[in-house]
């Protein structure tokens, strides 16, 4: 009988195999996707030099186990050992997340799928920048804020040109009614020295 088909102990357990760790760090750039972290994590060893440090971990977005934080009775245990339940954290970020309570004080779902999706943005768009994720952020928001500030002068430039119309009208009423305030006196002026 062929072993090929029977599940992995991770699929049973819903924990993450070595190939799903991967993808999740190099998605990442290996950096933790806690926005307010970003802590490289893996880099040279500081004595062996054939060596590197490896300080990620692979971090359940739904627990897979019933009273761990955020689980989800709905998923299969392939679900929860998926990429789309996984996150790649620090150590520290992850102890964060999955302490009791967690889920409580803000690191829900949610959040956590929004810090995945955050930092797999920042990877690739240092990667296509050829810069790191900080100064790509950096760039990006400088890029946003030259945005806002040049739409905020074409409004005050939308604005000014609205009132100088609204002013340009006024004044053409103006005179229009002038004119056929003097055209209508210049008519009773006509009929009385007619009438004469």
């Amino acid at each position: 009988m062929a072993l090929t088909n029977i599940p992995t102990l991770q699929v049973l357990t819903g924990d993450f195999t070595e190939a799903v760790k991967q993808v999740l760090a190099k998605r990442t750039g290996f950096r933790c996707s806690n926005p307010q972290c970003r802590k490289p994590t893996m880099g040279p060893h500081s004595i062996q030099p054939d060596s590197f440090v490896y300080v990620g971990q692979c971090a359940h977005i739904c627990a897979n186990q019933p009273k761990g934080e955020r689980y989800d009775a709905q998923q299969t245990m392939e679900m929860r050992g998926g990429v789309a339940n996984a996150i790649h954290l620090c150590l520290t970020c992850h102890a964060i997340i999955d302490m009791q309570g967690a889920a409580a004080k803000g690191y829900t779902v949610a959040m956590l799928h929004e810090w995945k999706q955050r930092a797999e943005t920042q990877a690739e768009i240092s990667l296509l920048r050829g810069e790191n994720s900080e100064s790509a952020m950096g760039a990006l928001h400088a890029e946003v804020k030259m945005l806002t500030l040049q739409l905020a002068n074409l409004q005050q430039s939308l604005n000014n040109v609205t009132a100088a119309t609204a002013a340009a009208t006024a004044t053409e009423q103006a005179a229009e009614d002038d004119g056929e305030e003097q055209d209508a006196e210049d008519g009773v002026e006509q009929a009385e020295v007619e009438m004469s």
